[in-house]
């Protein structure tokens, strides 16, 4: 231990050596010389574990150094600043080459020179040492023990500088000595009014020393947009920009709401340094150099890019729960912070804050983005130093043995004993503890080095340039390589504080981050990123205002000082409540304007219905008219049938009289034509045997003889030619074919003139006509001679059959045309016949159409009577069902304010009596009206004075009357607080931790839970590790009893910090004890009480006189509870079946089609019944 260094320390210097307590043997020592420091207690106040004894100090020749004065300091850290500016200019020019600092030496040297400049460097020197003494007359350690400033950070502040690359401009020389000074400073200060001293005392000084002026009121204007590079930004103002908080965005409401707005706001007025965008990078998990990873500026939107693809990296390699974090400045400060940190040697932090602040997740981001080991002590029951001692064996081997960058995660619950501190303490401060690591054990590590990579620890040691005990080498490596992450909750102030002054090497070792609290800039974002847009209404800055004031109004000091954790509750609590009810009241809507729908188009199908009742009508008048019409044509065209046979009997019997007839005449003239045909059938054929050399030759004469002339005069004029001399009578037989003429030619062209003159030529030379006197004189002109006898013959008959031949043709021609007339009435009563038919298939077609449509008019009437009734009898539904609507819109409208408020209940007023939930709850009200939140209605009220918390109950809004019934039939007691808190344990989303000294709220627990495979243990039994961990694997229902202390184990599960590896998603924790909470006596650990949601059953007097009242009336008058609980039972069933029968009204609408329910008698008589019974 620890105390025992002293009294070894002393006997050694009094005796010269010590006792071996092993062999039990004394051992001299000799030329030893022990040298140590310690700070005093005038400067300490008294911080450490054990004090000194005078005995040991008698035996000590004690030095006092204190600190040089402040012109020293200043002319020490100039000269400092100088030779590391340089240092970094020379470096930075070495590495850009000779050619291009050859080509731009005049800008270089010029640049060099502004760098620099000696009164530039001691006035940054002047600014840091009236930085420090202001911090030690302001800040002191009497108060919070991590607020001990001494020139020791003045020099890492200088030497923090050497990760900047300081070649880019004067400006951005400022911006680094200002980063740095608020990394190093404002962010281990307590609390929000100490950074803002802070901000006022950097402005003085920087103002004084540049400007000349400490009037804080002439400080610079900040501006949006800058940069680090530009010349012409004011030195003030860029490091006032880096250094401190933009007073703006503490105090001015609309500049926050500007920057909550408007993201180019954000990207253009927030700056960080960071390794990931240094200039000379290293890739992760690469050795750390000797002042750190470089480091460089980074805007808001480069920043959120690079820590969002992080966040999706870690999330789908490690921890599933990390794509569920939100990214806000705040947030990103803090990763900042730590990468700051943990990215030099030795960088170990102590991240004092409060819970849900968001260390942990930074911390994880940070770590996974470097590719840091990350070790986590385990937390259980027994065994506890065992295992502390084998967790930091396992940690000490990663960074000294296999020399690897590893951080340690250490929470405070897990700090159980005053040795695990010590062993942190001096492992921070030399990298080695007495005793933790026997020398066997070292010599076994070193042997599993060389046996995994090939080169033992010593050679290492060698490569390293180590001179000394390979146990001091482990010890450097491990101070090197190793680095803590210390969470520490500052709500639990007294241990905070104690431990700290008994564990210096906290402070002294560590980089403080405080971390109390988010800037109201960021509260006023996380509602707008925690919550879906959907769920917040128009007026979203005052919706999320409403978050920050309901959270900064929590009823303080009846529960804790409300945590960052209780606002990312609330916010989440009211997302899911919001959704729920919303999603709930939107069905139901929708459900209700299904059934309105449904009924506007049974309206409209009435309508359409009586339309085509009309139409129908119509149409059936229509086919009848036209059925009678087909009847009428049908009777007409029989009628014309019948006369058309008369006629055509009439015509058939006149064409037979005129067929004999007919037949009479020509039998007549065939009579007459025998006799002569024959002889003209005998010329015809000796015309055609004359031969053409006869012809030729009666042409060949020159004076034809008489007979030939008088043949041939009577052949000229038979065929119609006048000219009968010589030279016709030539020309005529020239001819060609006058042998085919003469054959062909027919007897009746010839006149009675022609006949009478060609006979007056037979008869004056008769002779010349004899066939035998014809012969003679020409064989051609005997066929002639006879051809013309003949056709004078025949031409006679002719004349004398003309009046035969004429009335044969009339007879014929009116024969040709009875028959016609015969042949066309015989046609048009056939198509009478057809159109007779077809008149009578559309005499039958528009018949069975009228009757068709008369029974789908009657059947049309018939459900237009039932729809007209069905519609009349669901009026009163539409109207009932109108003003539901009408109501739930009402509803929707004020759902988000009482949201808000349920949710705040459960978030923050479960552990408070009922008299503060009631004025809590007014004075929400009365706030989310100011800011126009509240629904118009109760607005009024508020401005009337008439509305209070009976505005709005828990009960009604977050449960069923049905449900509450069930939970006082289960035993819990009927008064408002435990009804309250009942709700509460229902729907809150962290563990609850219920305080019931009657343990019937426990009782009813049970019951409520029994059909969740419940299990129920001790905290002290044996078996509740084993029951805990059953009940995490397989989802079940654990209720912890008799928890008057949380115990480490349970830490993890409450504060959801878990790998989802045996762990089911069903499994749900409950904290019970009957130990009631006095006063301020929290909950132990304090840091648990962030962690739960503490539901306080303890009886108040109002409570007592309900509970009194309950038990008065049941003994006195039990029947009046019966019929109470009876009456509420009875509403509660009848409202069940009033929205079961509007279910299965709206259900049998949205199945069928509206007029075939109105024919369906079973539907319409199913539809009656609900009716009637609604």
């Amino acid at each position: 231990m620890a105390y025992a260094l002293p009294r070894r320390v002393t006997g050694i210097l009094t005796y010269q050596g010590y006792y071996d307590s092993t062999s039990l043997e004394f051992i001299s020592i000799e030329g030893i010389q022990f040298v140590g420091s310690f700070t005093p207690s005038t400067t300490s106040i008294g911080l450490g574990r054990y004090s000194l004894s005078k005995r040991f100090t008698s035996a000590l020749r004690l030095t006092v150094i204190n600190y040089p004065d402040k012109d020293q300091l200043v002319n020490i850290y100039a000269c400092l600043l100088q030779a590391i500016i340089v240092y970094k200019l020379q470096a930075n020019n070495q590495s850009i080459g000779s050619k291009q600092l050859n080509h731009d030496n005049g800008m270089k040297h010029s640049t060099y020179k502004t760098i620099v400049n000696p009164a530039r460097i001691h006035n940054m020197s002047t600014i840091m040492i009236q930085i420090l003494s202001e911090l030690q007359h302001n800040f002191r350690a009497d108060e919070y023990a991590h607020c001990v400033f001494t020139p020791h950070l003045l020099t890492q502040w200088v030497t923090g500088l050497l990760r900047y690359d300081l070649n880019i401009s004067v400006n951005y020389i400022w911006a680094v000595f200002g980063y740095e000074a608020k990394r190093l400073f404002r962010d281990c200060l307590p609390g929000e009014n100490a950074r803002h001293q802070f901000d006022v005392l950097f402005n003085k000084i920087l103002c004084s020393c540049l400007n000349g002026t400490d009037n804080v009121d002439d400080l610079p204007k900040r501006k949006n947009k800058w940069e680090l590079s530009n010349e012409k930004c004011d030195e003030v103002q860029i490091t006032l920009k880096m250094a401190t908080e933009d007073f703006e965005l503490v105090e001015n409401e609309e500049r926050i709401n500007q920057f909550v707005n408007d993201d180019d706001l954000l990207k253009n007025a927030m700056c960080w340094f960071i390794t990931w965008s240094g200039k000379h990078q290293l890739s992760p998990g690469s050795p750390i150099p000797l002042h750190g990873r470089p480091l460089g500026s980074i805007t808001y939107t480069q920043m959120k890019e690079t820590v969002l693809k992080g966040l999706k990296q870690l999330a789908r390699e490690k921890s599933p729960q990390a794509e569920n974090l939100v990214l806000f400045p705040d947030f990103i400060d803090y990763i900042c912070r730590i990468d700051r940190v943990l990215s030099r040697p030795s960088g170990s932090l102590l991240l004092a804050g409060r819970s849900g602040i968001g260390r942990r997740s930074a911390l994880n981001i940070v770590a996974h983005i470097h590719q840091l080991n990350v070790f986590r002590l385990h937390t259980g029951r027994d065994n506890q130093m065992r295992q502390f001692i084998t967790d930091i064996k396992t940690v000490c081997q990663a960074a000294g043995i296999e020399n690897q960058p590893t951080l340690l995660i250490i929470e405070d619950y897990q700090l159980t004993s005053d040795y695990f501190l010590e062993i942190i303490n001096s492992l921070l401060a030399c990298g080695e503890a007495s005793g933790l690591i026997s020398a066997d054990e070292l010599e076994t590590l070193m042997s599993s080095v060389a046996s995994k990579s090939g080169v033992n620890f010593k050679e290492q040691a060698a490569e390293a340039g180590h001179r000394g005990p390979l146990t001091a080498f482990f010890a450097e490596r491990i101070h090197k390589n190793l680095h803590f992450a210390i969470i520490l909750d500052i709500d639990d102030y007294e241990l905070f504080n104690n431990w700290l002054q008994s564990n210096p090497s906290f402070y002294k070792y560590c980089s403080v981050q405080w971390m109390d609290c988010w800037s109201k800039f960021s509260l006023l974002q996380i509602p707008k990123l925690l919550i879906p847009k959907s769920c917040i209404p128009n007026n979203a800055n005052s919706f999320t205002q409403a978050f920050v004031n309901i959270h900064n109004s929590a009823p303080y000091p009846h529960m804790m000082m409300p945590t960052p954790r209780h606002f990312i509750s609330l916010c989440n609590n009211y997302a899911r409540v919001e959704q729920n009810h919303r999603q709930k009241l939107q069905s139901e809507v929708k459900r209700l304007k299904s059934g309105l729908i449904k009924l506007k188009e049974a309206r409209e199908r009435v309508t359409q219905l009586k339309q085509h009742a009309v139409e129908q009508g119509e149409l059936l008048v229509e086919k009848q008219t036209e059925a009678d019409k087909a009847l009428e044509q049908i009777s007409a065209a029989i009628q014309g049938a019948a006369d058309q046979r008369s006629e055509m009997e009439k015509l058939q019997s006149r064409t037979t009289d005129e067929s004999t007839r007919l037949e009479r005449r020509k039998f007549e003239i065939d009579a007459e034509l025998n006799e002569i045909e024959p002889l003209v059938h005998q010329a015809r054929s000796a015309v055609g045997n004359i031969k053409s050399e006869a012809l030729s030759e009666i042409r060949a004469l020159r004076a034809p003889p008489d007979i030939i002339r008088d043949i041939l005069e009577g052949v000229l004029l038979l065929m119609g030619i006048r000219d009968t001399s010589w030279v016709s009578m030539r020309g005529f037989l020239a001819k060609r074919g006058v042998q085919e003429e003469i054959l062909n030619f027919d007897a009746r062209k010839i006149t009675p003139d022609l006949r009478l003159s060609v006979e007056e030529l037979l008869a004056k030379n008769q002779e010349s006509f004899e066939p035998r006197v014809a012969k003679r004189a020409s064989v051609a002109a005997a066929p002639l001679a006879t051809w013309v006898r003949a056709n004078v013959q025949y031409a006679k008959v002719l004349e004398r059959i003309a009046p035969l031949e004429v009335e044969h043709a009339k007879l014929k021609q009116s024969l040709i045309q009875a028959e016609n007339s015969l042949t066309s009435l015989t046609k048009g009563l056939s198509n009478v016949d057809s159109n007779v038919a077809n008149l009578r298939t559309v005499f039958e077609k528009r018949t069975s159409e009228a009757a068709n449509l008369k029974m789908e008019l009657d059947k049309t009437r018939e459900t237009l009577l039932s729809a007209e009734t069905l519609v009349g009898e669901l009026e009163s539904e539409h109207t009932r069902w109108e003003n539901q609507i009408n109501e739930i819109n009402i509803q929707l409208a004020s759902l988000p304010p009482f949201a808000l408020i349920a949710s705040a209940f459960i978030t923050y007023l479960s552990p408070c009596p009922e008299d503060v939930r009631r004025q809590q709850i007014t004075n929400w009200i009365k706030d989310l009206t100011n800011l126009g939140i509240m629904p118009t209605s109760l607005s009024s009220e508020v401005n009337n004075d008439r509305t209070s918390s009976q505005d709005f109950d828990l009960r009604r809004f977050l449960s069923t009357e049905h449900e509450q019934l069930l939970w006082y039939s289960q035993g819990l007691s009927s008064d408002q607080l435990s009804g309250e808190n009942a709700v509460t344990i229902v729907h809150t989303t962290m563990c609850p931790f219920i305080i019931d000294p009657s343990s019937r709220a426990l009782n009813w627990l049970k019951v409520y839970l029994k059909d969740q495979r419940l299990e129920i243990v001790n905290q002290q039994s044996p078996n509740f590790i084993t029951t805990l961990e059953l009940a995490v694997r397989f989802g079940k229902c654990l209720i912890v009893q008799e928890v008057d202390e949380i115990e480490p184990i349970l830490m993890p599960l409450l504060s959801k910090d878990l790998i989802l590896q045996d762990y089911h998603q069903d499994f749900r924790l409950f904290l019970c004890t009957r130990k009631p909470l006095q006063g301020i006596d929290y909950i132990q650990p304090i840091s648990a009480n962030a962690l739960v949601t503490i539901i306080n059953f303890i009886s108040t007097r109002t409570g007592l006189i309900e509970q009194l009242l309950e038990v008065t009336l049941q003994n006195e008058c039990p029947q009046l509870e019966n019929q109470r609980q009876q009456l509420i039972h009875n509403e509660e069933k009848m409202k069940m079946e009033l929205a079961k029968l509007e279910n299965d009204l709206l259900e049998v609408i949205n199945l069928f089609y509206f007029p075939s329910i109105c024919i369906n008698f079973s539907f319409m008589n199913c539809f009656h019944e609900i009716l009637l019974e609604s």
